[in-house]
């Protein structure tokens, strides 16, 4: 199970959820784009995340649909993408 680092943000207007630093509040990356294809968001509407760190997005207007982006676990952080996790 992830820890509770990060605080996920729908911005409908960009098709996008926004990744947040919870400490910070800082945007460190986004999920999605627009579009109707798998992994495309089209407005996104409702969201939630569930106990293993998956994530299900919600659409409203024409995808009408629900997905599911699924925790692989947290990668390395590159250049400045992420701060170090604290000790």
């Amino acid at each position: 199970m992830p820890d509770q680092r990060f605080l996920y943000v729908i911005d409908g207007a960009n098709h996008h959820v926004r990744i947040l630093l919870r400490e910070t509040l800082q945007v460190v990356d986004h999920i999605g784009q627009q579009g109707i294809s798998g992994g495309s968001l089209n407005v996104p509407h409702a969201l939630g995340v569930d106990s293993k760190g998956d994530i299900y997005v919600g659409e409203n207007f024409d995808g009408r649909r629900f997905q599911r982006f699924v925790y692989k676990g947290m990668g390395a952080p590159t250049g400045t993408t992420l701060p170090p996790p604290k000790p």
